[in-house]
Order: structure tokens, then sequence, then C-alpha cells
């Protein structure tokens, strides 16, 4: 009887879960991939070096690249 009152509670949990985030989502107007939220221009940085206005606290490697014939910022 415990484990079936358990498996209820995650169930419900995650019902509810679920609807909250599609219940906040409708009564937003934001569309992914249709408002650009961050720019940081690289074009007059060099390729091979990291992002000048950045700050490498730790992680992995960062550096720009050429892609497409665009200079990005790439993480890896």
């Amino acid at each position: 009887m415990k484990n079936l009152f358990t498996a209820m509670t995650i169930l419900l949990f995650v019902v509810s879960s679920i609807y909250a985030q599609e219940t906040n989502y409708a009564k937003s107007d934001f569309v992914p991939g249709d408002e650009i939220l961050f720019d940081d221009p690289v074009e007059n940085e060099k390729v091979g070096e990291f992002p000048l206005h950045w700050d490498f606290l730790s992680g992995e490697e960062c550096q720009i690249i050429t892609l497409n014939g665009e200079q990005v910022i790439k993480l890896h």
C-alpha cells in the first residue's frame, strides 16, 4: 500500500509539473528562435583566441572559429 501511495504521489507530481509548464508557456508570447536574447559580436576578434569580453572561470575550451564564412564562439 505504501508503494502504491508513493507511485501515485510521483505520478501526480509529474502530471502537475507538465501541466504547469504548458500553462505558463501558453500565457507567454515567447516563440523559441523568434527573438534574439543575447548577441556578442565577434567579427573583429582573432580566430583561435578566447572571446575578448568573456571571463574564463572554469570548464571546457572556448574559442573564436570561422563557421560558414562567419566568426562565431565555439564551446566544447
